[in-house]
């Protein structure tokens, strides 16, 4: 049998058949440079930040593709453009860069006990007034599945717990019914599954595999904001699983009574159950969290130290703060050193140097300075059209460079309401997808500067 040819133009049309968005098309893929050899797809990008974004969001449809032109991709990997022809070649390729924050994605398998965290169990869990109540209502879920607070809802900072103890009740059952059949995964895996199912024409399937779940978790409910076919999916799983008594629980970032556009009928669902808040926690909680850290490491810190450390980390939610203590400890089994406070405060200097996440004052600032216009138009609702086309790019960019919910943006844009964000999303869209050339110039020019400032 002779050797499939790698075509990288005819790879890249089936890539954006399979995408069926013109526009993130241009924006995403067709600048990349594409090899494959050995059963290895190698995937050129500009910077780091374009490679995450590609390796999140992108990179099933890789696999899709070589299923449809018979090529056989064992594994893909990133180069960074490291030299100026390459360099070129993606500058000549694209229409614009792209940075998107990590989006955490779950999972969604039969086997799922080998997926769960092995550190999270109700046994370590840290209880503290800011999560003691939420901690023994999760233990009475787990034995008493469906019976009681259905659903059973979490919410709270990032880092508070609500995984932990999501995923101690998951293994609780698991340890006592190993063939239940439980369903865990992230909100935008579930929409990304709804929409493959869709393009699949197999959502009778996908019903079926949902609906017929034991005990069904979904984390970051949030992130359904607005996706208003995936949150009528939702409902009529949610309707199903509470008639057969089966467990639904849900984690959010914030009260899910208070989402903005989320069907008005799913938000009374919630109500229905059981919402806990999972407060900021205290510092006690947080020291009893870094001695816990260090002793599974084997290390030891006096309390000074521990204080010290702590006040440098400010504010922090405790997923920081593991970042940080992590460096910490890394930086520690490679430099041999003793920890002391210029120790802390070395790491803590190349954590400063890390690039920090876009926020919406940062795309606001660099779109005035480059439009020249008063920062403060951008937060008003005034209508002139030398000012609109600058505010709509400003939030194109928000929604493409960040994860901000829907309200946040809608609060730092002058309280606009949701309807005039996704306008604008779909104005700017739609003339990146008709390749215009003055804008796709502004949104490559604008994203460069945003990148390069975080």
């Amino acid at each position: 049998m002779s050797e499939i040819i790698f075509n990288d133009k005819l790879f890249k049309y089936e890539l954006k058949n399979l995408i069926k968005d013109d526009a993130k098309y241009n924006l995403w893929i067709a600048p990349l440079i594409l090899e494959l050899k050995n059963n290895t797809l190698t995937i050129t990008v500009e910077n780091t930040l374009f490679k995450n974004k590609i390796n999140e969001l992108y990179k099933t449809y890789f696999y899709s593709a070589a299923k449809l032109l018979n090529y056989k991709i064992e594994k893909i990997e990133f180069h960074i453009a490291a030299n100026e022809n390459n360099q070129n070649a993606i500058y000549k390729n694209r229409i614009y860069s792209n940075n998107f924050s990590a989006q955490r994605e779950l999972f969604y398998t039969n086997q799922i006990s080998i997926k769960l965290n092995p550190k999270f169990e109700f046994d370590n869990f840290i209880i503290d007034d800011s999560n003691k109540v939420a901690y023994k209502n999760a233990i009475i879920v787990a034995k008493n599945l469906g019976q009681l607070f259905n659903p059973f809802i979490l919410y709270g900072e990032e880092g508070a717990g609500k995984s932990h103890l999501a995923q101690s009740i998951a293994k609780h059952i698991l340890s006592v019914q190993p063939q239940i059949n439980l369903k865990y995964f992230d909100a935008n895996f579930f929409k990304d599954l709804y929409l493959n199912a869709l393009r699949r024409n197999s959502q009778l399937e996908f019903r079926e595999r949902f609906r017929n779940a034991d005990i069904f978790i979904i984390e970051n409910i949030e992130e359904l904001e607005g996706c208003f076919s995936v949150q009528e999916e939702l409902f009529h799983i949610y309707n199903n699983l509470i008639q057969k008594n089966n467990q639904l629980i849900i984690t959010s970032s914030i009260n899910p009574l208070k989402l903005v556009d989320f069907m008005p009928r799913l938000i009374n669902r919630f109500s229905t159950g059981l919402s806990l808040e999972i407060q900021k926690p205290s510092n006690n909680l947080k020291i009893k969290f870094i001695k816990n850290k260090l002793e599974d490491c084997e290390l030891f810190l006096h309390d000074d130290l521990i204080n010290y450390f702590l006040e440098q980390c400010g504010n922090a939610s405790l997923k920081k703060i593991d970042v940080a203590l992590n460096k910490l400890i890394a930086y520690l089994s490679v430099t041999k050193k003793n920890i002391n406070k210029i120790t802390i405060d070395e790491v803590f200097s190349k954590i400063s140097n890390i690039p920090q996440a876009i926020t919406i004052n940062d795309i606001q600032t660099s779109v005035s300075q480059y439009f020249n216009i008063q920062i403060d138009l951008m937060k008003t609702k005034i209508r002139k059209q030398d000012i609109l086309l600058p505010k709509y790019i400003a939030i194109y960019l928000t929604r493409e460079l960040t994860n901000f919910s829907l309200q946040k943006i809608s609060n730092d844009f002058g309280k606009i309401d949701k309807s005039t964000i996704n306008h604008a999303c779909k104005k700017i869209k739609n003339l990146i997808a008709t390749n215009d050339d003055k804008v796709c110039r502004v949104v490559k020019d604008l994203t460069n500067l945003i990148c390069s400032k975080s």
